[in-house]
């Protein structure tokens, strides 16, 4: 243990001699760095100086070899004397000259000429410098020496010179310099370690290998610099080293060594020591004299706490100098006087306690009679257990519960009472009890008769003598049978059905996790609230009343009801609540199972959507729509107002879907459902049919008829404006227009059928006025309607029957020869004669039925090709025939006109087909595409009427055609109207430019075939030169001479004829 005087005088030494220390240090160092630095420089600037003149005595040496060489060359090439006794003599004069160790020359022609005993050969040196170096290092055969060798070569002429000097050539470069003092030297070395200088002082061997590995391997890796380190003497030298390419990888070192180099700061060392050991003792001598002054009243307080120990109260300290020690030492006496007082009184309160003592103890005695006697007649069972395990006392209720006498059980070890733990995992618990002080736990312990029953033991530890353990026993095996009851319970209580129970009150006192996952509403949330907090509002006090008397009545109700989430949404579920009675048939609790059926709902809404709307555009179907019809029928019947249907039919929409394909057409269809919603209110219905039909039923009109009509006007415009607005589809930006069929009701005896057939038959008479229309419906619309079914069901028919029939019209040139026909097709019916196709194509148009029309003809026309093929009158007329438009743009079209051709092999050229502006221009992309397939297959195009509509002019340059028809309108003007025949004069003009043929039609009379002969037409078609006839009469012409065939590459078609 220190002592104050010595810790004093420690701290003192330390605050002077740690500044002194650190001064010191921080002097060393920095003097220490600065020798360093300044040493290191002169070492590396030494090194560097002798590589340089190094560098340059090598390269003197070597350009004089090269010198000597080219001497040799230039006089002893041609010498008569030969040229090695000519070489002989200048080598010897140049060996002495230069002080060379030897040279040898080797000329390829004579003998090599060697002077001197440390001449090299070439083959000496097995392989070519690197680049570099000039010389190289080899070791003298007379005296072991290192030589230094030269090569010169001449290529052209193939000598060699090998020039070898004495490595000590170089010493007079490594001469000791000032800067290295009296220890420092320079040489050089070779790439091996050997001195090719001589050192300062000379090692017994030529290897250097001990001297400083380190600047050693670095500077053999091509590296100049400075280091640290201890000499070839093992002496600690400061390195300068640098590598010398010139002679393959050799080594000037340069150094000086560490002790003269540092001297100065052994200097200092010595200085600071002193001063420091002066500043010791000084210190030693302040402290000694401080500490002594300051302990002494110290050790006058040791001194009295020594007497205070031994039971001395007289001792005082005396007064001292410093006022802390003096304070001190006045509560030191304070604590002396007080101490003294406090004996007095404890010895007073000692004889007290011992007479309480002995109360105390007959009082305990008495009470340990008394708790034995509760132990002994307690209902719980009671050990006392041994630290070892063994039972030292049991009372009788144990012995009752455990079928044992209190006698067999004292001695007995816990492990042979023990039912559920082994005896090591018992030793564990009592060790763990030992630790722990009190434990509670539940086991099983096994009666003398063998079987088993449920226990909870309270133990305690107590820690006197050697220790021991008491223990309460009370038997739980039927509460641990109720305990599994009622887990039994819990887990069906937790089922995936919610479960909510209520007092008699309604009041929640419980419910199951599944009821939080339904409801939203945690336990805490629920309990203690009634469920009306679930009500959605969606049920009035009727139902709510209707379910209490149920309940009441027959103690239990099920049903579906509607309840709000705790995050705001509606949800159904299926609810069964029954009502639990006690013995005396009161209600005590309500309990209610249920299940979320938001699923089953949607699946039967789904169901009802199948069933009831339109997949596509998600309106009414005609299902749903028929019971809407026949209830606003029946609403109609009681109200007396006005409902009304309309039936909507797409213009065109067939031939969109044609085209642009079904995808286009069913975006279409769902836009035109959510503009028909936008024009209707709330109340009214709208369906689709299927197809491109819509229905809009309107209800709760005027009840009278003419103002409900206003009213239906008013919507039937809306709709018609709102349809006929652009679409802009994925691909295609498109214009349609619809045809609307309306028909009032108001008679109660009408049936859903009957309105549908009526409206039906107003939409066609929309669509007949010009579409983009609609129309109420009158009695005569329905005549109009039967007739036109029949008219359709006889064209079908009159395809099947073969009633149709090709009729053609001859087309000629200037001189009144045929070049070809055009095809028009004739109904021949049975009952009604022959029809104009002005009659039926139009209805044909409208159905399918144009498509296999179209076919038809062109099979037609194609086999009458093949036919004329054969007969030499009509083997070069070509067959124009007229396409419609569902029939150009139907997918495939091309490809049906190529299988057609093929299958009657007949030439491309001979078969045109003719196309309208109308029809071209309505999908001009898609037209021009499918124009330059058929183009590509040989097919010859023609448009016909043209500059009837549309800026003819401004299109045409797009358009691959190869024919142009003049309208017979303006063929028929020519003669009244200037402007018709300066039209056809710039469209021959324009024809004739753009390399197209042109048609002028409708020629019926002499005047219009010269005028137009005047302005150039070249082929002719109208009455004037044919009627069409069919095929029988047409050849019956050509036989009897009437016009006569010319080949020809055009064909005309008669444009109010079209097939």
């Amino acid at each position: 243990m220190t002592t104050i005087k010595t810790h004093l005088t420690a701290v003192l030494l330390l605050c002077i001699l740690l500044p002194t220390g650190l001064i010191g240090v921080a002097a060393y160092w920095f003097l220490y760095d600065a020798i360093k630095e300044s040493r290191v420089e002169d070492v590396g600037q030494i090194a560097n100086t002798c590589y340089e003149a190094t560098r340059r005595r090598l390269y003197e040496d070597n350009e004089r070899a090269k010198g000597l060489l080219e001497t040799l060359i230039a006089v002893c090439r041609g010498s008569g004397e030969g040229f090695n006794a000519c070489a002989r003599d200048r080598i010897e004069i140049f060996a002495d000259i230069n002080h060379a160790a030897g040279l040898t020359l080797h000329s390829g022609i004579e003998n090599d000429i060697i002077v001197g005993a440390d001449a090299m050969s070439l083959d000496t040196f097995n392989k070519p410098f690197p680049p570099g170096q000039i010389a190289a290092i080899s070791t003298s055969k007379v005296n072991g020496a290192r030589l230094i060798s030269f090569i010169a070569l001449d290529s052209a002429s193939g000598l060699s010179l090998v020039t070898t000097y004495p490595g000590q050539r170089l010493q007079d470069i490594f001469v000791a310099s000032s800067l290295l003092g009296r220890s420092g030297e320079t040489f050089l070395t070779d790439n091996q370690g050997f001195f090719v200088t001589k050192p300062r002082f000379p090692p017994p061997q030529g290897l250097i290998q001990d001297i400083s590995v380190e600047p050693m391997g670095r500077c053999s890796h091509n590296e100049s610099n400075q280091v640290l380190g201890v000499d070839y003497r093992n002496v600690p030298v400061i390195h300068g080293f640098s590598f010398v390419p010139e002679i393959g990888g050799g080594c000037i070192m340069a150094h000086i060594e560490q002790a003269e180099a540092f001297a100065p700061l052994r200097r200092l060392v010595f200085g600071l020591s002193i001063a420091t050991f002066l500043f010791a003792c000084a210190a030693w001598l302040i402290a000694t004299m401080v500490g002594r002054s300051m302990t002494k009243p110290l050790i006058d307080l040791i001194d009295m706490a020594r007497a205070l120990y031994r039971g001395d109260f007289t001792h005082r300290v005396r007064s001292t100098d410093y006022c802390e020690i003096a304070e001190l030492g006045q509560l030191f006496n304070s604590i002396d006087q007080q101490l003294g007082d406090t004996l007095n009184r404890l010895k007073t309160s000692e004889r007290e306690l011992e007479k309480q003592v002995v109360e105390r103890t007959a009082e305990l005695e008495q009470r340990h009679r008394k708790y034995h006697s509760v132990i002994q007649s307690t209902g719980e069972g009671f050990w006392q257990v041994d630290s070892e395990g063994r039972l030292l006392e049991v009372n009788p209720t144990y012995a009752r519960l455990s079928g044992y006498s209190e006698t067999e059980l004292v001695g007995m070890r816990i492990s042979e009472l023990e039912a559920q733990e082994s005896p090591e995992e018992t030793a564990e618990r009592i060790a763990n009890i030992m630790r722990q002080g009190t434990d509670t736990f539940e086991t099983r312990h096994r009666r003398k008769d063998g079987s088993e029953w449920d226990v909870e033991v309270n133990v305690s530890f107590i820690d006197e003598g050697s220790g021991y353990f008491v223990a309460f026993f009370r038997d739980i095996t039927e509460r641990k049978r109720a305990e599994q009851e009622l887990h039994i319970a819990a887990a069906a209580f937790e089922t995936q059905e919610g479960i909510v129970i209520t007092d008699a009150d309604e009041i929640i006192v419980r419910v199951n996790r599944a009821f939080t996952q339904i409801t939203g509403y945690t336990p805490e949330e629920a309990i203690g609230k009634k469920p009306s907090i679930l009500k959605s509002g969606c049920h009035d006090p009727d139902f709510y009343h209707a379910m209490h008397y149920i309940l009441q009545r027959d103690g239990q109700w099920e049903g579906e009801i509607w309840d709000r989430h705790k995050d705001g949404h509606v949800y159904p579920k299926w609810l069964a609540i029954t009502a639990i009675k006690d013995e005396l048939g009161r209600i005590t609790h309500y309990v209610g199972n249920f299940k979320d059926i938001t699923e089953r709902k949607v699946s039967e809404e789904k169901i009802k959507n199948l069933a009831f709307y339109d997949t596509l555009t998600g309106l009414a179907n005609r299902r749903l729509l028929t019971e809407r019809l026949d209830h606003a029928i029946a609403v109609n019947a009681r109200t007396g107002c006005h409902a009304a249907l309309l039936f909507l039919d797409l213009d065109n929409f067939k031939l969109l879907n044609d085209t642009q394909g079904h995808g286009v057409g069913d975006e279409l269809l769902i836009e035109v459902a959510h503009r028909l919603k936008a024009c209707v209110r709330e109340v009214d219905a709208v369906a689709r049919l299927g197809g491109d039909e819509f229905i809009v039923l309107l209800e709760d009109l005027d009840t009278a008829y003419d103002n409900a009509a206003v009213q239906v006007k008013t919507v039937a415009e809306k709709i018609v404006a709102a349809l006929a607005e652009p679409y802009s589809l994925s691909s295609v930006v498109h214009n349609c227009s619809s045809s609307i069929g309306v028909v009032l009701i108001g008679d109660p005896a009408t049936t859903a059928d009957a309105v549908l057939a009526r409206a039906d038959t107003a939409m066609y008479a929309a669509k007949k006025s010009g579409k983009n229309a609609y129309r109420f419906f009158d009695p005569a619309m329905q005549q109009e309607l039967e007739q036109r079914v029949n008219f359709e069901f006889a064209l079908r028919q009159a395809i099947n029957n073969d009633q149709l029939k090709l009729f053609y019209q001859p087309q000629v040139d200037d001189n009144g020869q045929m070049v070809g026909v055009e095809a028009l097709i004739r109904w021949n019916h049975p009952d009604l004669g022959l029809i104009s196709p002005m009659q039926f194509i139009p209805v044909a148009e409208e159905t399918d039925t144009i498509l296999v029309i179209g076919r038809w003809v062109l099979r037609t026309a194609c086999a009458q090709l093949k036919v004329w093929r054969d007969r030499p009158l009509t083997r070069k007329l070509s067959i124009a025939v007229n396409l419609s438009a569902r029939q150009f743009y139907q997918p495939g079209f091309v490809d049906e006109v190529r299988e057609i051709m093929t299958q009657y092999a007949i030439e491309p050229m001979q078969l045109k087909l003719e196309l309208t502006e109308g029809m071209v221009l309505k999908e001009m992309n898609t037209a021009i595409e499918k124009m330059l397939e058929l183009r590509s297959i040989g097919v010859l195009l023609t448009m016909d009427d043209f500059g009837t509509g549309y800026s003819s002019l401004s299109y045409l340059k797009n358009l691959p055609l190869d024919q142009i028809k003049i309208d017979k309108s303006f063929v028929d003007g020519i003669k009244e109207h200037s402007n018709d025949a300066f039209i056809i004069n710039s469209v021959f003009a324009l024809g004739k430019l753009m390399g197209i043929n042109v048609v002028a039609e409708g020629v019926e009379d002499h005047e219009q075939d010269e005028f137009l002969k005047s302005l150039g037409c070249t082929v002719f078609q109208g009455y004037l030169f044919g009627r069409p006839v069919p095929v029988e009469e047409l050849e019956s012409q050509l036989l009897a001479g009437v016009a006569k065939p010319r080949d020809a590459s055009m064909i005309s078609i008669d444009p109010e004829n079209r097939s």
